[in-house]
């Protein structure tokens, strides 16, 4: 399984794509959410987005929290699905309650649009944060580029060291950024992080105004 995941993050699309499918086969849920990105991005394969939904639905259902953030993204931004705004968000709330790097970025990326939930740069940070805390090279960029607008001094500098240990960790995002303000120094390989493929770990569990609603929600008794 992981070789399929290196194989695709080292652009062998054809060999992943056998690996993954073996594995998405043998029921392995990482192997289903990757192989559904695959599909979904049309690489060794036709684009096939209804194909994409049914593997991350398989492998969310064995409570793999990249396939939640993954289905959550389709409702988001209405890929091969309707656009639908409450699924998206309590499907990616799912999968930050389970700390997915990737779903505690993206809603953090909501709250800072008001995407779905009310306009909040302050838990837009916040989600940044616990994200960065897990690793995630996008958030720091996110977070490191929206403390620039501070009018707080320390704040700008910290900002701009999150953007500059982005880049070292090989960011094309926040590479880009640095040479466009002249930086001349070395750096790493760029490489497009949202366009990888991880395996899934367990993580600390995440936390949102809206996730903290819907669970909320679904732990009200019932009315009789």
């Amino acid at each position: 399984m992981l070789a399929g995941i290196q194989e695709y993050n080292s652009g062998q699309f054809e060999r992943a794509f056998v690996d993954l499918k073996v594995a998405a086969d043998c029921g392995n849920s990482d192997g289903q959410v990757n192989l559904g990105y695959m599909y979904a991005r049309g690489q060794a394969t036709p684009v096939d987005q209804a194909e994409a939904l049914r593997l991350y639905a398989l492998s969310a259902a064995q409570g793999n929290a990249e396939a939640m953030n993954a289905i959550g993204y389709k409702y988001n931004f209405g890929t091969g699905v309707a656009v639908d705004l409450g699924k998206a968000i309590e499907w990616t709330c799912k999968a930050v309650r389970l700390g997915n790097p990737r779903a505690l970025n993206n809603l953090g990326l909501d709250y800072a649009q008001g995407r779905g939930v009310p306009k909040d740069i302050s838990v837009a940070q916040d989600l940044w944060q616990q994200s960065i805390d897990r690793g995630h090279a996008s958030a720091m960029v996110n977070l490191g580029a929206s403390l620039l607008h501070s009018e707080d001094a320390e704040q700008r500098r910290k900002g701009e060291a999150l953007i500059y240990k982005a880049a070292k960790t090989g960011n094309s995002v926040a590479q880009d950024m640095l040479r466009r303000n002249g930086f001349t120094g070395a750096l790493p390989p760029p490489r497009n992080e949202a366009a990888m493929m991880f395996r899934t770990v367990p993580e600390p569990p995440g936390h949102a105004p809206a996730c903290d609603a819907i669970s909320s929600l679904f732990s009200r008794p019932s009315s009789s």
